[in-house]
């Protein structure tokens, strides 16, 4: 019963290697502005991080069911960190960090429309570990979230993986 978190370019992934069942609940996050439907029980981490931008605070929400983990995070940068810069420049930071934070190998990144927003979405081969990551990642003014699926190889494309996916929403 394996757990580890690394802090991967711009946010914190979780790997996990055990199994316990979970049911879902939609939850809120007032500060985030933001609705998510994850498994639970959940676990809320703040870290800090010192970037070429300043100082970013990391909140991590996270689900970590064992084979299974959900994820949803989001960086709070210094004002106009993130304003008017080529919001491309920053997932391919995160796209990098997270994939070299895992000792994963890229497999695909397209875009991925959140309502207004166009973000990212990656699928990461951790081969070493038999695991996949499946995660979405956007950029609003100067917060960058993402919103993770890590399980078996081949599960990334489950209904619970893609329902876990799709039923984040950012609240205005």
């Amino acid at each position: 019963m394996n757990t580890f978190r690394r802090h991967c370019g711009l946010l914190v992934a979780a790997l996990v290697v055990s199994f316990s069942p979970a049911n879902a609940e939609v939850m809120a996050d007032g500060p985030g502005r933001f609705t998510v439907d994850i498994p639970q029980p959940t676990s809320r981490d703040v870290k800090f991080a010192d970037t070429a931008a300043g100082k970013v605070k990391i909140f991590i929400l996270i689900h970590d069911g064992g084979t299974l983990a959900h994820m949803v995070g989001y960086n709070d940068y210094p004002a106009g960190a993130l304003t008017g810069k080529d919001p491309a420049i920053a997932y391919e930071g995160w796209a990098k960090g997270q994939a070299g934070g895992m000792n994963g190998v890229i497999r695909s990144i397209v875009n991925h429309q959140l309502g207004e927003i166009v973000g990212r979405e990656m699928i990461v081969d951790i081969k070493s570990q038999n695991t996949v990551a499946r995660s979405r990642c956007f950029i609003e003014g100067d917060r960058l979230y993402q919103v993770m699926y890590l399980g078996p190889t081949g599960s990334e494309n489950s209904a619970s993986a893609v329902q876990f996916l799709d039923s984040f929403r950012l609240q205005r």
